[in-house]
């Protein structure tokens, strides 16, 4: 059964994309990352201490 989908869009229409994040961790370099991780494996690490004690 035809149909009609809307006007067809030009080959040159630009992509959309999303509006870039005020802040964001994948732009941030390796150190500020890396000092995250690091936070959540202390706490675990020390409940490990802790409980074993």
């Amino acid at each position: 059964m035809p149909h009609d989908h809307g006007p067809a869009a030009p080959a040159d229409t630009a992509v959309p994309r999303r509006l870039p994040a005020p802040f964001s961790l994948l732009r941030q370099g390796l150190g500020p990352r890396l000092a995250l991780a690091t936070l959540p494996a202390l706490a675990v690490w020390g409940l490990i201490g802790w409980a074993t004690a």
